[in-house]
């Protein structure tokens, strides 16, 4: 018993840790996004004075920066989720709660859907995609998905055993 109560203070201070990297991670990345919002829109009221500078084509360009606000989004949707749980596990008693269950749901769905939406934007920027590439784009997206939805399915399991401990005692 004494060895699990050193885990968990263990995991509780390392979330706590981990809670700040991700905070100021969030904070980068909702940084980029208004970044990439903010070159849209002027390229958008000003056509060609973005493009012209970078040197890209004016609609490859803005195909480009809309993958970029997806793909960010994505990654801050997913950051604020690992961020949440973080710190729900440094401040309550056990990390198996419903709360925790929903958010790595929730992260699973993201990277579910992410090459769905980013797929045509890549295909608006090369002009073509093969089944090939279709797949490079979509592997490494469904298979995070699938660790994420695995992991919700053991909190999802560690929250009935934690209910039974809590009546059993």
């Amino acid at each position: 018993m004494e060895s699990t109560d050193k885990d968990l203070g263990r995991l509780k201070t390392l979330c706590r840790g981990l809670f700040f990297v991700l905070l100021i991670l969030t904070v980068l990345v909702a940084m980029v996004i208004c970044i990439l919002v903010s070159g849209v829109a002027i390229e958008v009221l000003e056509p060609g004075t973005v493009s012209d500078e970078v040197g890209i084509p004016h609609g490859n360009l803005l195909s480009l920066m809309g993958f970029g606000i997806v793909s960010m989004s994505v990654s801050l949707v997913v950051l604020i989720m690992m961020m949440n749980i973080s710190g729900a596990i440094h401040r309550e008693y056990s990390p198996f709660t419903g709360k925790n269950v929903k958010r790595l749901e929730i992260v699973a769905l993201a990277y579910l859907l992410l090459p769905v939406v980013v797929a045509p934007m890549v295909y608006s920027v090369v002009g073509e995609l093969t089944a090939f590439d279709v797949v490079v784009l979509s592997f490494a997206s469904v298979l995070l998905a699938m660790v994420f939805y695995c992991l919700s399915l053991v909190f999802r399991y560690g929250c009935w055993l934690q209910k039974e401990s809590d009546e059993t005692l």
